[in-house]
């Protein structure tokens, strides 16, 4: 994937995010008010041949009380095959997702969420990801929340090969700003 690949989806996200804010500013709101992010801590494929450790970072645009957009960023070291010399790999990924959520009476929500991520750069294999989360965030009465997630996710690496392929069990950790 080229960087020109890249720019173009990122200019269409910005377009399309601000076509969202036209829509917002006829209903009275304001672009900054939707904007939030998170940061979560994950851990992925607990498995023998190969697990994953993720720090990611996700810009957030709330569109509704219920519907948000985000964009995840992330960076991640993989353990795999204890048995060879060079056990590890890191990758950036990137990618797009979607969130419903329902807040209750006690500020706190439960959150359902989709996205698609991709390695971006070099790495030793780059891969493909679809991750579906279940969250419940409990809403502080400072600015931020805690955020902790269960979930599953399906790799599929770009070249041929079945080592990445598959469904992999994910939990997470984070902050809501």
């Amino acid at each position: 994937m080229g960087r020109r690949n890249i720019g173009n989806r990122i200019g269409l996200l910005i377009l399309f995010l601000c076509c969202i804010n036209l829509c917002a500013a006829a209903q009275n709101d304001t672009f900054a008010k939707r904007l939030g992010c998170s940061t979560e801590l994950m851990a992925e494929g607990f498995g023998d041949n190969h697990s994953f450790m993720s720090l990611e970072v996700n810009a957030i645009y709330k569109i509704s009380p219920c519907f948000s957009l985000f964009v995840p960023v992330g960076f991640s070291e993989l353990m795999y095959n204890k048995k060879t010399e060079k056990n590890y790999d890191n990758a950036a990924r990137c990618g797009v997702g979607v969130r419903v959520n329902h807040r209750f009476a006690s500020k706190d929500e439960i959150a359902a969420s989709v996205s698609g991520l991709s390695t971006i750069g070099k790495a030793d294999s780059n891969y493909g990801q679809i991750r579906i989360m279940g969250e419940y965030i409990m809403l502080s009465a400072l600015m931020y929340g805690i955020k902790v997630g269960v979930g599953v996710e399906y790799l599929s690496a770009y070249k041929n090969s079945s080592f990445y392929d598959g469904f992999y069990p994910v939990v997470s950790i984070g902050i809501v700003l």
